[in-house]
């Protein structure tokens, strides 16, 4: 519920926020429906989709707005982050996707820096030369018609790692994509 929080108090008006509630088994939808936002429950899902990509897609099509931003439920956003990020999309006339400063507050958490490391490695985000081979998960700011071209996230439905994914398939299309690391 943080993220949510955190688009609701935005200082920027944001036109909507959809939340997409995947099978959870917890008390998500309860917490959910406190907030004003839209709601998407996934009932029937396509067991041929890997991961989140069926979620992805699935709350993507109840969207009316030209620009998606697909963000993971454990980011935080600082109260100027969509507006940042709208502006950098526009600007750049790309993709943008955004590896969240990952701030570790437990032991168990620290495991995940391999991969992180992994990942950033691969996507040359940690040199000056190179090109990035996919995209970052946690958020991705990308256009409905970018989207609607590269197949959306069924064309990277049997992907583990649809960011990634979802990054090759950009360069298929010979459209460009950029990807940073974020901090505040």
């Amino acid at each position: 519920n943080l993220i949510i929080e955190d688009l609701i108090n935005q200082n920027n008006m944001i036109h909507e926020v959809i939340v997409v509630n995947d099978q959870s088994t917890d008390n998500s939808e309860n917490i959910i429906k406190k907030y004003p936002v839209k709601l998407i429950n996934v009932t029937n899902k396509d067991d041929s989709y890997y991961g989140k990509s069926y979620a992805l897609e699935y709350g993507s099509s109840f969207s009316n707005n030209e620009i998606l931003i697909f963000i993971d439920a454990d980011v935080r956003l600082h109260k100027d982050a969509i507006n940042t990020l709208i502006s950098l999309h526009l600007s750049k006339n790309k993709t943008i996707s955004i590896q969240p400063y990952h701030e570790i507050k437990s032991l168990y958490e620290s495991l995940s820096l391999p991969f992180n490391l992994i990942q950033l490695s691969a996507n040359h985000t940690t040199s000056f030369k190179g090109t990035a081979l996919g995209l970052y998960g946690p958020i991705i700011i990308i256009s409905k018609e970018t989207y609607d071209l590269i197949g959306k996230h069924s064309k990277v439905k049997e992907s583990i790692i649809e960011d990634v994914s979802l990054g090759i398939e950009l360069t298929k299309k010979n459209l460009e994509f950029e990807n940073y690391i974020g901090n505040h």
